[in-house]
């Protein structure tokens, strides 16, 4: 863009600017929405994308707006932005759990199978009469990139995983979506 030089506006204006600020940010929010898989879902407009000055707010919208209920957990490998780390007081202020696992949770194979058994084992784990009849929702947050490694995640079979996992539940671990 800036390379170009192309004049850019208030997206929320009126003109020629601010209609090429706006065209390029949803170009960017395609762009987005491909890089994680999120085009092919026929719920693809389910998905938003929000700009954000960095990780640390990032981390901490996504934590605010979560739809945290008391039998929710927060899922995050050790190797996470130290971001991730402050999630779970609100997590706690929700009545949500959190559980720290293994990088290989995250980077293993078997992603279907291990977030089945995860999703019936916290329904076990959860206290009796609680959550019946409404959804629960819970977060797993993964980075891309390890801060001190360098090394970097492929996320697009946990994607999948987490998407046919949601799909295809038959009922026996009831309302929980990943």
């Amino acid at each position: 863009i800036l390379k170009t030089q192309i004049p850019l506006a208030n997206p929320h204006s009126t003109g020629p600017a601010s209609s090429r600020t706006l065209s390029l940010i949803n170009r960017n929010k395609e762009l987005i929405r491909s890089f994680f898989h999120c085009h092919a879902s026929s719920q693809s407009d389910a998905y938003e994308i929000v700009y954000t000055s960095g990780a640390t707010a990032g981390l901490k919208t996504v934590a605010d707006y979560f739809p945290w209920r008391r039998e929710s957990v927060l899922v995050y490998p050790r190797q996470v932005h130290t971001s991730v780390l402050g999630m779970r007081e609100i997590v706690l202020k929700c009545g949500g759990r959190f559980r720290c696992v293994d990088d290989f949770w995250v980077c293993g194979e078997g992603w279907e199978e291990r977030l089945r058994d995860w999703q019936c084992g916290e329904r076990e784990e959860a206290v009796e009469g609680e959550g019946r009849g409404e959804t629960i929702y819970h977060l797993i947050v993964v980075p891309l990139e390890c801060n001190f490694t360098g090394d970097r995640f492929d996320v697009a079979p946990l994607m999948n995983a987490v998407r046919n996992v949601n799909a295809t539940q038959d009922g026996r671990c009831g309302n929980r979506h990943v």
